[in-house]
């Protein structure tokens, strides 16, 4: 899969300016259980540093997984992101899951355990129940995500894994930590969804670089060891989010809902926003059940 992104005022660039992207994606069930995944993509500048035009690189076209040895035959700058999944199946009604992301890995650095500014890396790791507790139609997920600092960054901004100055991978971009509650639940025509999250990470503070805002170059890093997730101005946020809704006409997917949400900053002050939304929506497809 190729695609072409953009982003705006990028260091000195004033323009909007396009850089690309190739992935892979290899999925394999080793039963009917078990399924495990390799995933890859680079990401690569539309101009070089003087604005010269390289345009879409067909040498990324190649049918085959593993773009690093093509990245590395030509002497590239390009960024590379690798990783691995897998789902697995523990019975009919729990499904675990996972993945782990290498932006950049050195081995010998991780085993040091020094908080080596370029071991950049993310993982996800979760399950979901269906009809938990014997409830029917109750389903119950749990998700944890992180990411470590400079992870999805580049020494050349425009190279990073983001469109339009926003993180493609998770919304927080880097430098957090996440867990995750999902509670849906229904009831003839009712639903009933509520989200709990929990996160910590760090801002940057003026001035300095610390890993957590992917459109700075990453050649700028603070310090060569002793980073670590949250660095910077740590951050705190709690959120509770509910949704209650109900299937209007079936036929038609009209269903009417309304929710409240209630988040939590602690920057070192607290600050709470509440949001209350409603409305009437119609899907694009009949659903016979919420999952």
């Amino acid at each position: 899969m190729v695609a072409i992104l953009r982003d705006d005022t990028i260091g000195n660039y004033q323009t909007q300016l396009a850089k690309y992207t190739a992935t892979h994606f290899l999925s394999y069930n080793v039963n009917r259980r078990l399924n495990f995944n390799i995933f890859e993509t680079v990401v690569w500048r539309s101009r070089n540093d003087s604005l010269n035009h390289r345009g879409f690189d067909f040498n990324y076209l190649n049918p085959f997984i593993f773009y690093r040895p093509v990245e590395y035959n030509l002497g590239s700058p390009d960024n590379v992101l690798l990783g691995i999944g897998f789902h697995y199946l523990v019975s009919n009604k729990v499904m675990t899951y996972g993945q782990l992301m290498l932006d950049e890995f050195y081995y010998k650095e991780m085993l040091r355990g020094k908080g080596w500014w370029a071991n950049k890396n993310a993982f996800q790791i979760g399950i979901k129940c269906f009809d938990f507790l014997s409830i029917k139609d109750l389903f119950v997920q749990l998700e944890g995500n992180q990411a470590r600092p400079y992870t999805y960054g580049h020494s050349y901004p425009l190279q990073n894994y983001g469109y339009m100055l926003q993180p493609l991978a998770h919304p927080l971009g880097t430098n957090f930590r996440e867990a995750l509650l999902m509670l849906r639940y229904s009831i003839s025509n009712w639903f009933v969804n509520s989200t709990i999250t929990f996160a910590r990470f760090g801002l940057e503070p003026g001035g300095k670089t610390v890993g957590a805002d992917i459109y700075r170059s990453s050649n700028l890093f603070s310090k060569t060891y002793g980073n670590y997730i949250g660095q910077g101005i740590t951050t705190n946020t709690f959120s509770q989010q509910i949704n209650i809704s109900r299937v209007l006409q079936s036929h038609w997917g009209l269903v009417a809902e309304a929710g409240i949400t209630h988040s939590m900053m602690f920057l070192p002050d607290k600050q709470q926003q509440f949001f209350v939304n409603f409305g009437i929506k119609t899907l694009l497809y009949r659903e016979e059940k919420l999952f």
